[in-house]
């Protein structure tokens, strides 16, 4: 820092010198062409951009209406709308940035066009084609998508938001958990920053808020692969689910070859096995307010969350009916959930949500709400959510896996009546109980009795390898940025949101590819090599261990 210390005086000066000018009422370059033009309109949007008259600065931003002028009062520049130089700008699918020849540009026919970008709130004035086949009013709607602007309405939009806007905000809430409201109040400082002139400015805040919803849905569907008909590829994956999986993990017909399920000794059976992480957060509430019943999710059983219509009957059937009593801890040290059942839930309608992640690689399967503390029958249905994302219209691709092993802060109590829960609730799948396994999470496994430290430890199952179990929580200290928006959203409005943090923003996330590439594309390479190993060590048992 001592190094830019010394350089304050500098960097003073640059600074100042964006509040003016040497050339400003300089002749223009024009000036042969147009008696008297003068320099007086900088663009600071531009770089390395000079001085120039009026007419001048509209033709070189033909091709940018969202570009400010700064106009020179006399005294300092005023930032002014393109629009107020006289520029009108048409939205049209053929002309590019030239004006429409069968378009109305009389002074009163310009409609106020509202144009949202990053560099702030603009008031332009826009012209839509009207050529024939794009001159009615329900070709507004095309005419903006095709110049990359996303109208706030279908019907006659008079406000537009760039997808470059768009853009910026998700990747700034999915990093930061930033609200729409404080987006654009930053947007709005942008345009005017002088508090007395700043309720001159247009306040978009509630057209912004329901474009980004639908904006980030698309996103989602795009980047599921939806699009592109990636179900016909993935045939025992949900039929058009947006949540990006777990490249890494074994999954039949992907990156594992059929045949190697079927033969592998056991020494190599954690090659073949699953690990689920299973954990509830009460930091992604729900408070009781009035609903929208318009607010219905854009991703509608297609994210993390299932169906209203299903959980809502087993909540009504099931976890509604569950006894208080089932929840009661035979471990003394460890009384999780019952510590939950407190005041602190008073005024939500949900009180947080149960999920389901890789055991490995930290990716969410499913995650279902909590309507009264944590109960064993919302955790039984996070994990047979997940367990059906491996299986299409029968248990064959999940009983490719040889094991399951699924962590859970209360595994010695949640197993107990685990296998009568799910013959009850869900016979379907009632065969591949006795492949699951649970277990403790090494850190959580200290509040736990000696009994519970040696019969549900990860480092005395064989196969666990050095899984720790504890991933979620990292991920939930994420998410629970988010809490403070979304617990006061209507109800479809929280599901999307939540799906899109969890789906893609976080650090895990980013680097994807690049980090998970090669161990998916050695994967079936090396299992090929365990066989051949296999097949020497045959008789050649490895002893106990955590390994």
């Amino acid at each position: 820092m001592v190094d830019f210390l010394e350089k304050f005086p500098i960097l003073i000066d640059y600074l100042l010198a964006g509040e003016s000018h040497s050339a400003i009422d300089q002749p223009c370059s024009c000036a042969a062409t147009r008696p008297g033009a003068l320099r007086k309109i900088l663009c600071f949007d531009c770089s390395y951009f000079e001085p120039c008259c009026s007419d001048c600065f509209l033709e070189s931003h033909r091709n940018c209406p969202t570009h400010w002028a700064h106009r020179w009062n006399g005294q300092f520049f005023d930032k002014v709308d393109i629009s107020e130089l006289g520029y009108v700008f048409t939205f049209s699918h053929a002309h590019g940035a030239q004006r429409c020849p069968n378009g109305d540009y009389g002074d009163k026919k310009p409609l106020n066009f509202i144009l949202v970008d990053t560099n702030g709130v603009h008031q332009t004035k826009a012209v839509f084609c009207a050529c024939a086949n794009h001159g009615k009013p329900e070709d507004r709607f095309t005419e903006l998508l095709h110049c990359r602007i996303f109208p706030a309405t279908v019907a006659r939009p008079e406000t537009g938001f760039t997808f470059g806007l768009l853009e910026d905000f998700h990747l700034q809430t999915l990093t930061s958990k930033k609200s729409p409201y404080d987006y654009i109040a930053a947007i709005r400082r942008k345009t005017c920053n002088a508090g007395p002139d700043l309720h001159k400015v247009p306040n978009p805040y509630v057209q912004f808020l329901r474009v980004q919803r639908v904006f980030r849905a698309v996103t989602a569907i795009k980047r599921g692969g939806q699009v592109h008909g990636i179900d016909r590829f993935f045939l025992n994956r949900p039929p058009g689910s947006v949540v990006v999986p777990c490249f890494v993990c074994p999954e039949p017909g992907f990156n594992v070859p059929d045949h190697y399920w079927i033969d592998i000794h056991e020494d190599f059976i954690h090659l073949v096995q699953l690990a689920l992480m299973l954990d509830g957060h009460f930091g992604l509430q729900r408070f009781g307010k009035v609903d929208d019943p318009d607010d219905v999710s854009l991703l509608k059983g297609k994210g993390l969350f299932p169906l209203d219509e299903l959980y809502n009957e087993y909540v009504r059937d099931v976890v509604a009916n569950e006894e208080e009593a089932s929840h009661k801890s035979s471990c003394s040290n460890f009384n999780a959930v019952e510590m939950q059942n407190r005041l602190k839930f008073r005024g939500c309608v949900i009180s947080g949500v149960i999920a389901v992640e890789c055991g490995r690689h930290c990716i969410f399967l499913s995650m279902v709400d909590l309507q009264k503390g944590e109960r064993f029958s919302n955790a039984d249905y996070a994990l047979m959510m997940a367990l059906r994302r491996f299986m299409s219209s029968s248990l064959d691709r999940v009983k490719f896996f040889k094991r399951f092993i699924t962590t859970y802060d209360v595994a010695c109590q949640f197993e107990v009546h685990f296998g009568e829960r799910i013959f009850k609730s869900f016979p379907d799948l009632a065969p591949i109980v006795d492949l699951i396994n649970f277990l403790v999470p090494k850190m959580h496994l200290d509040g736990h009795k000696d009994k519970c430290k040696y019969r549900f430890a990860l480092n005395y199952f064989q196969g666990a390898g050095r899984t720790h179990g504890e991933g979620i929580e990292q991920s939930w200290a994420e998410s629970k940025q988010s809490g403070g928006s979304t617990r006061q959203m209507n109800h479809g409005h929280r599901h999307d949101t939540i799906i899109d943090f969890h789906n893609f923003s976080r650090d895990s996330v980013s680097p994807f590819g690049f980090q998970f590439y090669r161990p998916c594309q050695a994967r079936t390479a090396t299992v090929g090599r365990f066989r051949v190993e296999t097949t020497r060590r045959r008789g050649k048992r490895c002893g106990p261990g955590p390994l």
